[in-house]
């Protein structure tokens, strides 16, 4: 398998597990913790553009560079999958709070 697909699929991989990871966490102290992970919201997108690299990545001769529109594809499902993530990172963090340990 060329290079740069294998480096695709093992970076989608990571892509798909990390939906299934916690996102954001929440210490309430006694009355317990709460943690939130990418299959509650938007998780689906990321494992579904990570899916299609994955399977443009796996498309035509796999011993031969990707053709220019399975690479264009490729970056554009990667920019999706980083936007969406992104999104969600900075839409938590606006609602970062921490007293003395407890807090999101």
């Amino acid at each position: 398998m060329e290079k740069n697909r294998l480096f695709i699929i093992i970076s989608a991989a990571v892509a798909i597990l990390s939906s299934f990871l916690p996102w954001a966490s929440l210490n309430a102290g006694a009355f317990g913790s709460y943690s939130w992970n990418g299959l509650r919201g938007d998780g689906w997108f990321v494992i579904i553009f990570a899916v299609v690299a994955i399977v443009l990545a796996c498309l035509n001769d796999v011993k031969s560079s990707l053709p220019k529109g399975f690479a264009i594809g490729v970056i554009v499902a990667g920019a999706l999958s980083t936007i969406v993530t992104l999104i969600d990172v900075f839409g938590v963090n606006k609602y970062a709070v921490d007293f003395n340990g407890y807090g999101v």
